[in-house]
């Protein structure tokens, strides 16, 4: 689904008009909009982050989101990175307990967030200080990240001179791998998705990942360290911990939830072939592996599985969408939603939805794909109390084999080996030197060009600004499967740490517009719609660097000018429907009242759908415009998907 990258709509002559779109979760595979943002060799930023040192890009806020949708509108976890193709929508921990009443407490995120940035109890939120820090191996004290490395708020470094002090020209900031990415927060404010307890919650969030000479699977793989401090009054009984996630698998409405109990991992893949073959060539399969505990909780799930319309395939229970603390916890214990057990399609009692093999086709399977959510839940083994520190490691993987299912198998083989270099300290994982291309836009995204309409011969331009955040010198070359397209510098090297702009151009050719009269050459407005040339084109960019853990690609949409329709006056009774392309549609007449498009109540007058085109009202009366569905609610009835101006 593409982007409605601006919405402009001036509005005059229309008689009641209506029309609201709706505001809901919407998923998008590629398109993810783009605003300029300056980098800096310093990386400093007051929220937010994005995980890139290997294969993945995953946005990270400093409120416990994770690989979310929140600032960009778009899904937050990323494969390859630089293709900007959608695995996790959303992500981040769930935390339940009891008090000593025996009443459930519960912080987490979905789609939004139960935590506040900083250690329990700070108020200034804003405070730069509160911040996602991210470092990499190669930097050094010349990176603020790393001379501010925040191990008064409990930030993992290594002391090197064994001193006991942080001294950023001496020690380094825990970095067992390429790059690390680490943030505090709390819940010590009212909670935005699950109530307004708030449990005394403190997270030490570290993410960290790399890529490796000796081991494949490390390119597709980051772990997050999660340490959970009891700050508050509340003694937490029965307590759960475990992340959560919107998974958006190329095709979401393709997605099929299983855990795997022997590998203490929930994994979503797809459950056919289908759209995602065009996303990803073979459709992966991704999943949160339960690494180890960092300090007293069970070595095993508690529970886990499928969230959403459908989990269970009819056997019995309520695994939808929880829509309150209570549902949540109850999942978290595994039970169902309204706290019943759960029971596979042989009558036995068990934790999780799905455990099945969807490899060899056995077990409890999710049959019925749809839009899904996937999370696993892990025990203490005693009671929390105030000022009592737990917490967990996991892992975040991605696999991709010969087909949907084989992509399962290479899954559980990358998490064997995700859990054995953890064992072993990822001893002789032999990291490696490279570039790292980063996108200038906000959040690090490659987004789509989207070049200003051009007339006949016109050029027009869009720049871009790339940083090497690796340690070795980044080649930047251009290709495009469209002629017209250009790259000025036609090369260019960054070396590390630096960063450079690039115009990229666009010339049409001397293509010829029409001037189409209604009624003299068509009878209807929409016959001289449906003549008027195709203006929304698209072409394919590539940039050819030497990021070999990058898979870069653009489409670049451009628009022409288009067509002008000329209406003499009269009343015409149409729905007009415009679809990519650029049109200009003007009342001859001079006088609005005296040229009239009656919708009939039959539904919109006008429904705009020209992407990046333009579109151009002026000197019409629209009248008796309806949408449908809504019978009771009638007016002018225009919608504007992409750049307008009505008048």
């Amino acid at each position: 689904m593409r982007v409605i990258h601006q919405i402009i709509i001036v509005t005059l002559f229309l008689t009641n008009l209506f029309g609201v779109i709706p505001n809901k979760k919407s998923h998008q595979e590629d398109d993810i909009g783009a605003s300029s943002s300056q980098l800096t060799s310093s990386r400093v930023v007051t929220s937010h982050s994005y995980f890139n040192g290997n294969e993945w890009y995953a946005r990270v806020v400093n409120d416990g989101q994770w690989a979310t949708d929140a600032l960009a509108e778009g899904p937050g976890g990323l494969w390859p990175r630089g293709t900007n193709n959608s695995v996790l929508y959303d992500a981040g921990l769930w935390i339940g307990v009891k008090d000593d009443q025996d009443i459930i407490q519960f912080s987490g995120v979905k789609y939004a967030t139960d935590f506040t940035p900083g250690p329990y109890g700070v108020t200034d939120t804003d405070n730069d200080n509160y911040r996602v820090y991210k470092v990499n191996r190669w930097d050094d004290s010349a990176v603020s990240d790393w001379s501010d490395w925040p191990v008064n708020m409990g930030a993992p470094w290594e002391d090197n001179n064994s001193d006991g002090i942080y001294d950023p020209a001496v020690d380094k900031p825990y970095l067992p791998l390429d790059q690390t990415l680490y943030t505090v927060y709390n819940d010590s404010t009212d909670h935005n998705v699950f109530g307004n307890s708030i449990n005394g919650i403190e997270v030490h969030q570290t993410i960290f990942g790399g890529v490796s000479s000796a081991h494949n699977d490390l390119s597709r793989t980051f772990f997050i360290k999660y340490e959970i401090i009891n700050k508050g009054t509340l003694n937490w009984h029965n307590a759960r911990f475990g992340p959560w996630s919107d998974v958006d698998l190329g095709d979401w409405a393709n997605d099929a939830i299983g855990v795997d109990i022997d590998s203490n991992m929930v994994y979503c893949y797809s459950k056919n072939e289908g759209e995602e073959t065009d996303v990803f060539g073979i459709s992966p399969a991704v999943g949160f592996r339960y690494i180890s505990s960092v300090n007293s909780l069970d070595d095993t799930l508690s529970s886990g599985g499928c969230i959403g319309n459908g989990c269970g395939n009819g056997v019995g229970g309520d695994y939808s969408d929880p829509d309150n603390d209570q549902h949540a916890y109850n999942r978290m214990l595994g039970l169902d939603n309204n706290g019943n057990n759960i029971y596979d399609p042989d009558g036995q009692e068990i934790q999780f939805v799905h455990p099945g093999d969807p490899v060899s086709g056995t077990g409890w399977l999710d049959e019925l794909v749809g839009d899904r959510q996937m999370f696993f839940s892990v025990a203490p083994s005693q009671l929390i109390e105030p000022g009592d520190t737990v917490g967990f490691v996991m892992a975040v993987i991605i696999a991709q084999g010969t087909d949907n299912l084989n992509s399962i198998t290479e899954l559980r083989g990358a998490s064997y080996e995700a859990k054995t270099l953890w064992d072993s300290n990822f001893n002789g994982v032999g990291l490696v030197d490279r570039p790292i291309l980063e996108s200038g836009e906000d959040y690090g995204l490659f987004s789509d060009f989207i070049m200003p309409s051009v007339g006949p011969g016109n050029t027009v331009h869009v720049d871009r600004t790339y940083h090497n955040g690796g340690n070795e010198a980044l080649n930047i070359s251009f290709d495009s499967n469209t002629d017209g397209y250009s790259m000025d510098p036609t090369s260019v090297a960054i070396s590390a740490g630096d960063h450079a702009s690039l115009t990229f151009s666009f010339t049409a050719d001397n293509y010829s517009t029409s001037v189409h009269q209604v009624p003299s050459s068509y009878s209807t407005i929409q016959g001289a719609l449906d003549a008027a040339m195709l203006t929304n084109l698209n072409a394919t960019i590539e940039l050819i660097d030497d990021d070999n853990y990058n898979e870069q690609s653009y489409v670049a949409d451009y628009s022409y000018t288009g067509d002008t329709i000329l209406v003499a006056s009269g009343t015409y009774t149409e729905n007009l429907h415009i679809d990519n392309k650029s049109i200009t549609l003007i009342a001859t007449d001079g006088d609005p009242a005296l040229t009239i498009i009656d919708g009939n109540f039959t539904g919109r007058v006008i429904d705009v759908e020209n992407g990046i085109g333009l579109f151009n009202l002026n000197g019409f009366t629209i009248q008796n415009g309806m949408i449908p569905e809504e019978t009771t609610q009638a007016g002018g009835g225009i919608t504007v998907y992409g750049t307008g101006s009505i008048s």
